[in-house]
């Protein structure tokens, strides 16, 4: 398990970082879900995972699911019960 704490709030350095971290010594490739941030969509965190796209894809979840009724949004319930 590979985790990482910060002060303050998420900038691209700190997410590139991480997600170096991740790849480092990955066997497989990682397959990371992140919220929708804004700076997940930056050009130097899109750079850097066009350069190591054989090692880890990213995917965002969607900001909100207004198709889905309330009790399916995110987060899911977890104890199998609906």
């Amino acid at each position: 398990m590979r985790w990482k704490i910060f002060d303050g709030a998420l900038n691209t350095g700190i997410l590139i970082d991480f997600m170096r971290r991740l790849i480092t010594g990955a066997k497989k490739k990682i397959f990371l879900i992140l919220d929708n941030l804004r700076v997940l969509h930056g050009k130097a965190v899109n750079a850097w995972l066009e350069r190591h796209r054989d090692r880890i894809e990213a995917f965002c979840l969607p900001s909100y699911s207004s198709e889905l009724p309330p009790q399916r949004r995110w987060p899911m319930p977890t104890s199998g019960k609906a």
